[in-house]
């Protein structure tokens, strides 16, 4: 209760009446973070007399050179910097080799933000004592002073000596890292550890926290060829080479990672990472080939043929579970052969030991491989059965949701409404966003006729959209438009068409179409996006950055409320700038 009241008062201000409860926790307890704070709340009311008198006699007592800083302190605050001097100096002239009281000594100059004097405490123990080392002290005082060719020097001296504080080197840089607004300790450190690497290329340390440079740069080319040399040399860095692997995979740059899991799953000997990297290669490649589809179209033959190395060497088991998931999806939505897919899903059902998250997961990738193979009925059931077994979970909202689709795919618009009401308040953010922009399909179109002739056509279309039949998808939406051509579904269907050529690549055609939306739809439920779309495409595909400018400067100025209007500022500074 004391404490909290004399740390309110300090934080208050309140300083004589902090210094009495300070003054009375200390003489309980004896802490000298107690008497610490007594001392500054004196210097902080200027009773300098009382704060000199009492380190004085604290020093008397205990003879520790922390409080000759203290009493340069208060001099230096009465204004007297000359007699502070010879209190700090006074205090490194008493050093003594216990590592102990040297560390304490710089942390009372380091406390007191007195960094040149705490940085000179441990230069002086290091000629005084040549067995000690203080290269981490020594980097922390330099970080704080934003010293960066001192700090990187003393890390590296720091891991010269002691290897295995990689670690924790590793750790202190990335804190630098994040407060080096200036992007100064970036170019600093690429110079600093090459003039290292260069003097003594056998230190095996160095190439360590070079490649881990490298990592936090992004630059996972320059990373993966430093490790994968830094493996032939020692062939000890198998555990680098899979993490930079990952890391590499999930920064987008997949043919670094691919290559990393080539060399992993080759190397000679005993290989404890052969099994490992030949499944990740196998999911990071599917990864690749999503994240550039339809532009690796061509790799779906080896595609398919890595996956079936892959189980033929490891197996269809629980290890390799996830990758026999990501199988059946390639199978049914992109080698269209969803009855093959619902053959290896149903063997992967018969596994033993599965959880229920687990099997709910295959019955919900079962069902849709099943409303691509045209069996709706079959997986009407199946979504039914996941919603039933875990419900409250985000898995059976979605499995209600895709339900609910299915029911839209099929016309039956009716109940699809009293569905969307119940998963508009769905705890998965995703699946309630989705539930709303589909009741909000379906309630506001005005039906030219008894049959919702248009929106079961726009239904189809997204159907065969699902199954990533794009062509057959836009060959309806094409029909929808032209047999419909007042409907109210036209804004939809323009938005729709021009995200399916965008997905074939065919960006004259998307611009205008986007652009076509635009003029006949400004204030449509989809024209945000649109607007957005098409500056990224005069900007990104279309080579047009005069149109993205004018698009963008359109949605700065003209469009405050769009969800857009950080990113678009930010890509009218960019091209403002060229």
């Amino acid at each position: 209760m004391i404490r909290e009241q004399a740390n309110r008062y300090y934080q208050e201000q309140k300083y004589d009446k902090a210094a009495e409860l300070f003054k009375s926790l200390y003489n309980d307890t004896g802490a000298d973070a107690y008497f610490e704070y007594y001392l500054r709340c004196l210097v902080e009311s200027a009773d300098y007399k009382t704060a000199l008198k009492t380190i004085r006699q604290k020093f008397r007592e205990s003879k520790r050179p922390k409080y000759l800083v203290w009493q340069g302190y208060v001099y230096s605050r009465e204004g007297d910097n000359k007699r502070a001097q010879e209190s700090y100096q006074q205090a490194i002239d008493g050093l003594q080799p216990e590592r102990s009281r040297i560390v304490e000594l710089g942390n009372a100059f380091y406390t007191l933000g007195e960094m040149d004097w705490a940085a000179r405490v441990y230069q002086e123990a290091q000629k005084k004592f040549p067995s000690q080392e203080f290269h981490y002290e020594l980097a922390q005082i330099y970080f704080r002073t934003r010293n960066y060719p001192l700090m990187l020097n003393a890390y590296l001296d720091l891991l010269k000596s002691q290897p295995k504080a990689l670690t924790i080197v590793e750790g202190r840089l990335m804190t630098a890292f994040y407060y080096d607004i200036d992007g100064e300790l970036k170019d600093e450190m690429q110079k600093t550890i090459l003039a290292r690497l260069q003097a003594q290329p056998g230190n095996v340390v160095y190439s360590k926290l070079y490649v881990w440079f490298l990592i936090q740069q992004k630059n996972y080319s320059a990373a993966l060829s430093q490790a994968l040399a830094l493996d032939r040399r020692t062939g000890n860095e198998a555990s680098i080479l899979l993490n930079l692997a990952q890391l590499a995979a999930k920064g987008g740059a997949y043919s670094e990672a691919l290559r990393a899991y080539d060399y992993l799953k080759n190397r000679k000997g005993d290989n404890s990472y052969r099994e490992e990297a030949q499944l990740r290669q196998t999911q990071v490649a599917y990864q690749h080939f999503l994240a550039d589809f339809p532009e690796r179209r061509t790799a779906v033959d080896s595609l398919d043929q890595l996956f079936q190395e892959t189980f033929h060497q490891l197996g269809e088991d629980r290890y390799t579970l996830f990758l026999m998931e990501d199988y059946a999806r390639f199978l049914a939505f992109y080698r269209y052969q969803p009855d093959k897919a619902i053959s290896l899903l149903k063997k992967a059902e018969k596994m033993q030991g599965l959880n229920q998250a687990q099997r709910g997961a295959l019955k919900v990738e079962l069902a849709d491989c099943n409303v691509c193979a045209g069996d709706y009925w079959e997986a009407v059931l199946l979504y039914a059965q996941v919603d039933k077994a875990m419900r409250g979970t985000a898995l059976a909202d979605e499995a209600k949701f895709k339900r609910a689709k299915l029911a839209y795919y099929m016309g039956d618009f009716n109940w699809v409404k009293a569905q969307m009401d119940i998963l508009k308040g769905s705890t998965a953010k995703l699946t309630a966003n989705d539930a709303l922009a589909l009741s909000l399909l379906i309630e506001s179109h005005e039906a030219p006729d008894s049959l919702n002739s248009d929106l079961q056509m726009l239904a189809r279309a997204d159907l065969n959209l699902f199954c990533n039949r794009t062509e057959q998808a836009l060959s309806v939406l094409d029909s929808l438009q032209q047999k419909f051509p007042s409907s109210d579904l036209v804004e939809e269907v323009l938005s729709r068409k021009a995200e399916i050529l965008v997905k074939l690549q065919k960006y004259p055609e998307a611009a205008k179409v986007y652009s076509d939306l635009l003029a006949r739809y400004p204030e449509g439920r989809n024209c945000e996006e649109a607007r957005f779309r098409l500056g990224q495409l005069y900007q990104e595909k279309l080579n047009l950055p005069d149109k993205a400018k004018a698009v963008y400067k359109d949605i700065v100025l003209n469009h405050p409320g769009s969800i857009y209007i950080e990113e678009a500022r930010k890509r009218f500074r960019t091209l403002r700038e060229k």
